[in-house]
């Protein structure tokens, strides 16, 4: 072997360190490759999650916009009374209102009440009809009369003068009502029916209580034979 000339063994060792040094690098680079990898599927994972809450945040938003717009579409809720009815146009007949009542009244724009009961009107009635200036006439009382026997008898005069009333255009919209809506609403209303030469049977079967025949009798109007409801204008 030559002087200077570095043995096998040192050949060997320097090998050997040059293949562990390689050795390190490549597990130092494997390290960072997975550190790397690791980083990328947690920011992936963080992308995720923020796409997802954005997502529905903004489907949140979506939803309560549209519930917000369909309740905007919606109209109003209104409850007309129970015994309410159109007569003819412009005149419409009714028991008592209450409060859930008032929104669909305040709609009709009246301008005359006619209240047939011998009973005071109700807070609420009385409020409503202020509020609105709508025009009160409580035939009802004025026209009341006490019975021997204690009972409360339609009279011939409250029908007349209730008739009197309803004909005439100019108070209209008019607003016929009584403590049920049937009783003297439904009397008013089968004259008004007679004087339009309706026949007694057809008038009995639109919603008219059974006591209107012998009511309508006591009004002193015709009783035509004919079937046909002949218009009678409500104007005059």
């Amino acid at each position: 072997m030559e002087a200077g000339s570095p043995s096998k063994v040192q050949q060997a060792g320097g090998a050997l360190e040059a293949s562990g040094a390689a050795a390190a690098a490549a597990a130092a680079a494997a390290a960072g490759a997975q550190q790397t990898s690791i980083g990328a599927v947690a920011g992936a994972d963080a992308a995720v999650a923020a796409a997802a809450a954005a997502g529905g945040s903004g489907g949140g938003g979506a939803s309560a916009a549209t519930t917000g717009s369909a309740a905007l579409d919606e109209p109003p809720r209104v409850t007309p009374p129970v015994a309410f009815g159109i007569v003819e146009p412009g005149v419409y007949r009714s028991n008592v209102p209450v409060e859930a009542n008032l929104d669909y009244l305040q709609g009709l724009g009246l301008r005359t009440a006619l209240y047939l009961s011998p009973e005071l009107p109700t807070r609420t009635l009385r409020g409503f009809l202020a509020a609105n200036q709508i025009e009160l006439h409580h035939l009802g009382l004025e026209t009341w009369r006490p019975s021997d026997d204690g009972s409360n008898p339609i009279s011939v005069e409250l029908m007349k003068e209730s008739l009197e009333l309803l004909l005439d255009g100019t108070r209209h919209p008019l607003l016929v009502l009584c403590s049920s809506g049937l009783h003297h609403t439904g009397v008013l209303v089968g004259c008004l029916r007679r004087l339009q030469q309706w026949n007694l049977t057809s008038i009995l079967q639109v919603r008219e209580p059974p006591s209107c025949a012998s009511s309508l009798q006591s009004c002193g109007l015709p009783y035509p034979s004919s079937t046909r409801h002949a218009h009678y204008s409500l104007s005059c």
